[in-house]
């Protein structure tokens, strides 16, 4: 069998041993992807998370490094276990597989990308083909035409809500996204900063609706 410390197909492990303690100071150092990447990246977790359990386990993530990189880029738990605690070195459970979070990161951290050198677009154009970009695509615009008041500053009211039935009706404004936060954004959803106690919360369009004039956009949380 391979040795874990040896088997290092992309450069990934050599390429981390040089930047573990930049990355360790810069794991917030997001730069946001497109709102079609956003969709592609979130597209891609979705086909290989079969169970739907929110990680790539060790069988889910190497059907994706097949279709990506090919038969000789597949990992061992070990292996796997090492990648994802270069990524995230407070990852708290590598046993389960790369969690959306940590994935997305690889193609969102600007240091995480030139590290290992992974592109969204070539990674979706592998895996759904040219039909697959433009299907992306069309989902995002249909996203933007279907919520054309619903922006950072807009005035909200929160409806539908089958679970947290208590906010439905409170009102709130949409607010810029903190870099916690990026990933519920990347989900389709978007940040309400509630009206009296202020407190931030991540809704889907269909739960929110705009009620009168766009208001001045609320502070980022720290």
């Amino acid at each position: 069998a391979r040795r874990a410390e040896s088997f290092d197909p992309f450069g990934w492990k050599s390429g981390l041993k040089d930047t573990v303690s930049s990355l360790m100071d810069g794991l917030s150092d997001q730069e946001a992807p497109s709102q079609v990447e956003e969709e592609m990246i979130l597209e891609i977790f979705r086909a290989f998370d079969k169970d739907a359990d929110g990680f790539l386990g060790l069988d889910e993530f190497n059907t994706l490094q097949v279709a990506t990189e090919g038969e000789d880029a597949v990992y061992n738990q070990e292996q796997l276990n090492q990648l994802l605690v270069g990524v995230n070195p407070d990852i708290e459970s590598p046993d389960r597989g790369m969690p959306f979070a940590d994935y997305r990161r690889l193609y969102a951290q600007q240091r995480l990308r030139q590290t290992y050198g992974t592109d969204v677009r070539r990674d979706h154009m592998k895996i759904f083909g040219e039909e697959g970009a433009a299907k992306a695509e069309a989902a995002v615009k249909a996203l933007k035409e279907a919520s054309p008041d619903l922006s950072v500053g807009s005035a909200v009211q929160v409806q539908g809500l089958a679970g947290a039935v208590e906010l439905n009706g409170q009102r709130g404004v949409i607010s810029e996204p903190a870099k916690e936060e990026a990933d519920m954004v990347a989900e389709g959803r978007m940040i309400v900063r509630l009206e009296g106690n202020g407190d931030r919360v991540a809704l889907k369009p269909a739960n929110i609706r705009a009620v009168g004039a766009t208001a001045a956009p609320a502070p980022q949380a720290d």
